[in-house]
């Protein structure tokens, strides 16, 4: 009997020979030893089956994977403090996070211009039905919003506790923010000497990030593919379900034929296809193919399949639009930490209703300001969210829709978001001297972004105290190159 090296049934693990005290009496010593010697090797094989949880030391078979012939410029690199001491390695946030350009996600519970926005704007409306009546009800408009910001643009994380965080900019900047997964995932670090070493969110006391050194050594890729879609293709760094992304981490799921379950490490999987709502089909490799079903992996409970982009940032595909994913060799494990510098502010013009024009650095939803920031928005059951370094232009269609124009040329046509619809707090406009000038965005009906530095620097004037501090470090001015 021979073990599938690249898709193992786990199931299989929990067999063991059936036979009576009668039957095993009439087996001879020789032939004993012999099935005992084969069970145990089994055993040995099957007793611990990867889990998608964790990162081991061995990836793809040697032939496959060259250590020394891997980039790893891209990977997350850093010193983690906890009371008990320093570890310093490459990390990975549990079940997530590898890379510079991977997202951090949590909450900020204060935009700083908030309170410059005229109280009536600040008032949302909305019908509720009690009792069989359409009635309108009134309420402040949520003053938090949703914190994005990729690793390579952090310069470290100050843990307050289980729930509380600083994270620092690369320019000194400070955000308190709350809650989401990242601020609470354990995190793996791999020590230079090969030690492995994880830590649980609460012991850790800060964690300062660090160029990526050029000699380091990994045995484990960046998975990279082409995702097509209802509406189209992307190709770009894929993360799986929204968590598997390297050629280690572990599909799991159920074989449409045997009913065993499977499990397959990422990096041997040539291609995936949808066959419905409840199964897809696993090309490997080598040339196996299987029909997986019954975990999130593999049919419609999957969260998406994210694919990062140099033109749109990140593209979250749903299982209902997705169609395929081709694997092929990534060309590399993405931007280096040097790739991201010192954030520039938003600079454009804004232009309103009756031809009114505003120019100067602009605050969009009283919140994003900064090149390093996210428009978030939704179309045909994808979800982009684009750096504002990439956006060379909004425009309002309606109260639900905006059209997203991007460096390519390309535009897209978003909304199910406060950032493109109705929920927007509309736009404050810093012009000289610091002046104020805010706009409701029931009145915007577009905005053009001035990409050059030299715009920026002419317009930018020092940050007011309640967006924070600047630490501001001798790294170059320009924008983030994704």
């Amino acid at each position: 009997m021979s073990i599938p090296a690249l898709c193992i049934p786990s199931s299989l693990s929990s067999q063991t020979p059936m036979s009576s005290p009668a039957t095993a009496a009439h087996v001879r010593p020789t032939l004993q030893v012999v099935v005992s010697v084969l069970c145990l090797s089994l055993g040995l094989i099957l007793q611990a089956p990867l889990d998608a949880s964790d990162e081991p030391a061995a990836s793809a078979d040697p032939a496959e994977v060259d250590p020394g012939s891997i980039d790893g410029s891209g990977f997350i690199y850093g010193v983690v403090e906890t009371r008990k001491g320093h570890f310093e390695g490459r990390l990975k946030w549990h079940r997530r996070d590898a890379f510079w350009s991977d997202f951090l996600e949590s909450n900020k519970e204060d935009r700083p211009y908030w309170t410059s926005v005229p109280v009536a704007d600040q008032i949302r409306t909305s019908e509720v039905e009690i009792f069989g009546k359409t009635m309108t009800k009134r309420s402040l408009a949520r003053r938090g919003r949703g914190f994005m910001a990729r690793y390579g643009d952090v310069q470290r994380i100050e843990v307050h506790g289980t729930s509380w965080s600083t994270v620092v900019l690369r320019d000194g900047t400070e955000i308190d923010v709350e809650g989401g997964w990242d601020l609470r995932s354990d995190v793996l670090i791999f020590a230079a000497d090969g030690t492995e070493t994880r830590l649980e969110w609460e012991r850790i006391l800060r964690i300062r990030f660090l160029p990526t050194p050029a000699e380091l050594s990994v045995d484990v890729f960046r998975a990279y593919g082409t995702v097509t879609t209802s509406i189209g293709p992307l190709t770009g760094y894929i993360q799986w379900d929204k968590q598997e992304c390297i050629s280690t981490d572990v599909i799991d799921g159920f074989d449409r034929k045997t009913g065993d379950e499977m499990e397959i490490p990422l990096g041997r999987v040539q291609s995936v296809e949808k066959l419905d709502r409840d199964t897809s089909r696993w090309v490997l490799r080598d040339g196996k193919t299987v029909d997986l079903y019954g975990t999130n992996d593999v049919n419609h409970e999957n969260r998406g399949i994210w694919v990062e982009t140099p033109e749109w940032g990140r593209v979250a595909v749903s299982w209902r639009a997705f169609e395929r994913l081709d694997f092929v060799t990534p060309p590399g494990s993405g931007p280096s930490y040097e790739d991201f510098t010192l954030p520039r502010p938003l600079v454009g013009t804004v232009r309103g209703a009756g031809g009114k024009t505003l120019r100067g650095r602009v605050i969009f939803d009283i919140d994003e300001q900064a090149g390093w920031e996210f428009l978030n928005g939704e179309t045909k059951d994808l979800t982009y969210d684009i750096p504002f370094s990439l956006i060379t232009s909004i425009e309002r269609l309606s109260d639900h829709a905006s059209r997203i124009t991007v460096t390519s040329g390309a535009s897209v046509e978003l909304g199910d978001s406060s950032d493109v619809g109705e929920g927007n707090s509309g736009v404050m406009v810093v012009g000289d001297g610091d002046q104020l000038q805010y706009l409701p965005w029931s009145e915007v009906d577009r905005i053009d972004f001035e990409g050059s530095v030299e715009a920026a620097a002419q317009l930018s004037s020092a940050v007011p105290e309640a967006s924070g501090h600047s630490e501001a470090g001798d790294a170059g001015t320009d924008g983030s190159a994704f």
